[in-house]
């Protein structure tokens, strides 16, 4: 049974960021007092690289094929002197699920980018440490949050949508720009063990990335009907089929004054054997969320009993939605296990519905239909904002070679009333095992998660051969199953047969 919180949790939007803002700026004021700025000669340059190649084989002819895709990632660092360090970052592509795309870079505004080959700036910053102190100014990426998979206090930045099964958590993130404040604070009788505080300004918000209609990874719930059949209708030319006609748009970024930001704030320490940390987050969904504006184009009068034909232009536009967390998390090793739990309250956070359901209850309106023959567009949001504990726990362990992980995650809506694609019980488990053979050049896992209230789920089976230094192959199956009318289950067609080759320098 989940409580609802208790009034005084309902903080205001702005309250939030108004502790991260003084407390960055108490971090900034208690680096002030270095006695010096010259800079010491600099480290040597440190490169990383790494190009991959990923070939996928669809086990569904109705799904969208996918090309080719290679991915090349260039990292460069320096150490300055043992204060100031800089890393910049630069990932490029080729291939991959883009259909009729168009080369280019990507930028920080939109959410539709259709392009293939693209560029990409990764992580790129400056930091400054100094007692204790590390400051770091930049694109940048952070990590919050203990559990494996779904971590409901990593919510700094948004991600990219294109492949959401196969990418890693660390290649789907966007960099955002941040102003990033880590503070080791002094030790004290008075504080835990290695207390440490962390603060983040991100003074823009940086839309999620997602693929468009006709790419393998775009979502079936975001597709209207292609016609919809509507009864009698006073004063309108109804009954009558309208044939949908759907298009994707960009909607405009949120304000770029550096005003409509996004800020997190997180003390992590350590009590009697267990680490844990407490998370504030106030600032804009990094998942999607869409709103949905109709035009219908309709006869100027009724001319005949029978069903007319009426053509409807319809628009899948982003829509981009600020909401409050407060959270935390912990870890602890016993029994020669490590156990895990996270969890959030997340207050007025929107979470979708499909499109199809939002323009089905659009026309089935009267006086909405009305509208709509008058020439006036509707539009809709194809989500509901509600409040929400977010949470799970996860254990896993080593038996010899034998690597087992096990998490249970569930997301809870305190007040609704309304079909959305997450239940307002959804509990989920994930089972891991995996294990290495041959002094750990090869290795295999199985992984299966179970999405129980909307009967979704998928399962990957893996093994991969690290042949050379820096140098694998791998191969897998991937199986999706459950209601299209769910988040996971509407991609049940993309089952899928994949290879990839990795080598870093």
């Amino acid at each position: 049974m989940v409580a609802h919180p208790p009034p005084t949790l309902k903080a205001t939007p702005r309250a939030a960021p108004g502790v991260v803002q003084l407390t960055t700026l108490l971090i900034f004021i208690s680096a002030l007092h270095l006695d010096s700025l010259a800079l010491a000669t600099p480290g040597k340059l440190h490169a990383e690289g790494r190009i991959e190649a990923l070939g996928v084989i669809r086990l569904d002819e109705d799904s969208p094929a996918q090309a080719p895709g290679l991915r090349v990632d260039l990292e460069v660092s320096q150490k300055l002197d043992p204060r100031f360090r800089w890393q910049a970052s630069l990932v490029a592509r080729a291939g991959g699920p883009p259909r009729d795309s168009n080369g280019g870079v990507f930028d920080l505004g939109a959410s539709f980018q259709n392009l293939a080959p693209s560029l990409e700036i990764g992580e790129t910053w400056l930091s400054f440490r100094a007692s204790g102190v590390e400051i770091r100014a930049g694109l940048q990426k952070f990590y919050w949050g203990r559990l494996d998979g779904d971590r409901p206090n990593d919510l700094l930045n948004p991600r990219n949508f294109e492949d959401p099964v196969l990418d890693e958590d660390r290649e789907a993130k966007i960099a955002v720009p941040a102003l990033s404040a880590d503070w080791t604070l002094p030790r004290s009788r008075h504080l835990p063990n290695a207390s440490r505080l962390t603060a983040v300004w991100e003074p823009i918000d940086v839309p999620w990335r997602y693929p468009l209609p006709g790419e393998r990874w775009f979502a079936p719930a975001a597709l209207a009907p292609e016609s919809i059949v509507v009864g009698a209708v006073p004063a309108t030319p109804c009954p009558c089929e309208i044939d949908v006609n759907q298009q994707v748009r960009n909607s405009a970024p949120p304000r770029r004054d550096g005003g409509d930001g996004n800020y997190g704030l997180r003390l992590a320490a350590r009590s009697s054997g267990v680490d844990w940390a407490l998370v504030a987050y106030e600032g804009y969904d990094p998942a999607p969320n869409f709103e949905v504006p109709i035009r219908m184009l309709a006869p100027p009068a009724l001319s005949t009993t029978d069903t007319l034909a009426i053509e409807a232009d319809t628009e899948l536009r982003p829509a981009y939605r600020r909401f409050t967390s407060f959270g935390g998390d912990l870890a602890l090793e016993a029994f020669d296990w490590t156990f895990r739990g996270e969890g959030a309250l997340q207050l007025g956070r929107p979470f979708p519905m499909s499109i199809e359901q939002v323009t089905q209850r659009l026309l089935a309106d009267p006086a909405a239909v009305a509208r709509l023959v008058d020439g006036e567009t509707i539009s809709r949001d194809a989500y509901a904002q509600r409040d929400a504990l977010n949470w799970g726990v996860g254990a896993d362990t080593f038996f010899g070679p034998w690597m087992p992980l096990i998490e249970l995650t569930q997301t809870a809506l305190l007040d609704n009333q309304i079909p959305l694609l997450v239940p307002n019980i959804d509990t989920r488990l994930a089972l891991r095992l995996g294990r290495t053979f041959l002094d750990e050049t090869v290795d295999a896992e199985v992984m299966a998660l179970q999405a129980f209230e909307q009967g979704a789920g998928l399962a990957r089976l893996r093994a991969g051969w690290t042949f050379a230094p820096g140098t694998r192959i791998e191969a897998g199956i991937v199986g999706l199953w459950g209601s299209e009318n769910s988040l996971l289950g509407q991609y049940q067609r993309n089952s899928e047969i994949y290879a990839r080759f990795q080598w870093s320098l």
